[in-house]
């Protein structure tokens, strides 16, 4: 009966595996293409379509419509040295760092099985580019040799025009990433911090928020829900997530961090709703709980290049998809990652008892896209509402080793209650999915049980 109950339970469980290892967890590989070593920095998508910025080797399109199956339609452009694309309708708009007179470079893709060169754009402000944000009618070019940001009106795109340059407010900031959501523009400047500009008119950028702290070189700033906070990435070894409360411009404040290893790099960040997607270079995609920016947890990841070193390169891009998550490696190609968190459901057969009655509950919990197996733990515990000064209680907690390609499963639970003429108490159940190794808690239900 032990054995029963350990195997039904074992889809209650996600964890990791062990150090060292390629590993994953809430996640499953659905697809790969290899790439040659230092070939593949950034990555977009749109649709059925993917597009892989290809450094010195220029750009790929790639048919992603059947996700198990990637197909390459175009691969080329090697004049050209790409590290950030991105698309918007039948546009591509690339960051050229290769230095021969094209900043920035667009592309008509509406055969994209053919790409044709439809502009591009440079001056002395914009010889060579890091990184870019397309929104509308106008492109936003961190520009590498200038140390700017670039403004350009892209809608004739046979010629864009420079509309307006800035720098940081710091002196000692190397531009190196630009992000637009809304009306606002976020642009990372390194040991020069972050800093948010209202871009409600594109040629006379407002600046709302500059900040730096000399513990932190941000790579990427992208907002949270509510707009009262934002997320950034530290791009040096031992880094950190750090998530700020901006809601007084005058007094920003760090509210949490969070980091995969004492080692390993940060790099791209990109959030869609409560989650943040991160490429973690040797830590591979790490996926990022954030509906609580005072306490960032851990949801999924994928290591894509299983090996710790400060001083290489790993996952470098990453676009979460219409269903999957794309991710570029910069040593091992090219990804399709499948996102499926554990999720626990719990239960009660009534939620108003009296005492003698039995509270029965019912646990169940999908192990989401679990393929090794791993070893984990489910916690089943209560508290008190009228005595909240009661630690939380344990009924039942399992550790064991969830089975690769575990899915779903329930249990039931009961608890017989002594017969007694005892106060009226409200009691809350809670069921937790954590990570036996290192504690990351995955997801949590609870129930609210009245005895009177």
């Amino acid at each position: 009966m032990k054995t029963l109950t350990i195997s039904l339970l074992a889809t209650l469980m996600v964890a990791v595996s062990a150090a060292g290892q390629s590993s994953s967890a809430n996640t499953s590989l659905v697809s790969s293409l290899p790439y040659p070593t230092g070939s593949c920095a950034d990555v977009w998508a749109d649709g059925d379509l993917a597009f892989l910025a290809r450094r010195g080797e220029g750009f790929d399109v790639i048919d992603v419509s059947d996700p198990s199956n990637p197909a390459v339609l175009f691969s080329g452009r090697n004049d050209l040295f790409i590290q950030d694309i991105q698309s918007v309708g039948d546009k591509l708009y690339c960051a050229n760092a290769s230095g021969n007179g094209q900043g920035l470079v667009i592309f008509d893709i509406s055969n994209p099985a053919s790409p044709t060169e439809i502009g591009s754009h440079s001056s002395f402000n914009l010889l060579t580019s890091y990184s870019l944000a397309a929104e509308g009618n106008h492109a936003y070019v961190a520009s590498q040799f200038s140390n700017l940001v670039v403004v350009l009106d892209v809608s004739t795109p046979a010629a864009p025009v420079e509309v307006t340059t800035f720098g940081s407010q710091s002196p000692i900031s190397q531009i190196r990433d630009v992000t637009v959501v809304g009306t606002k523009l976020y642009v990372s400047w390194l040991s020069g911090g972050f800093e948010i500009h209202d871009i409600t008119n594109p040629a006379n950028p407002t600046l709302e928020i500059a900040h730096s702290t000399p513990t932190s070189l941000f790579h990427n700033c992208w907002p949270l829900d509510g707009g009262t906070h934002v997320a950034t990435t530290d791009e040096v070894s031992g880094g950190y997530l750090r998530v700020w409360d901006i809601s007084n411009p005058a007094n920003i404040l760090q509210v949490s961090q969070w980091r995969a290893h004492g080692v390993a790099v940060m790099h791209n960040l990109f959030v869609v709703g409560t989650l943040g997607f991160i490429t973690n270079y040797t830590e591979g995609l790490r996926i990022i709980d954030l509906s609580n920016p005072l306490n960032p947890e851990e949801a999924g990841f994928y290591d894509t290049f299983p090996m710790v070193n400060p001083f290489q390169f790993g996952a470098w891009g990453v676009y979460p998809g219409r269903d999957e998550i794309y991710v570029a490696d910069f040593n091992t190609g090219f990804y399709v990652i499948d996102f499926k968190p554990a999720t626990a459901t719990l239960s009660a057969a009534s939620t108003s008892l009296n005492w003698g009655d039995t509270i029965m509950l019912t646990l169940e919990a999908d192990a989401g896209a679990t393929t090794i197996e791993m070893p984990g733990m489910a916690d089943l515990s209560f508290t008190v509402v009228q005595l909240p000064h009661l630690q939380p209680a344990p009924l039942l907690q399992l550790f064991g080793t969830v089975p690769a390609g575990a899915s779903s499963g329930s249990l039931p639970q009961n608890f017989p209650l002594p017969a007694g003429n005892f106060p009226a108490y409200d009691v809350v159940f809670t069921l937790t999915i954590a990570d036996q190794t290192n504690g990351f808690v995955f997801d949590q239900d609870s129930v609210t049980i009245s005895l009177n």
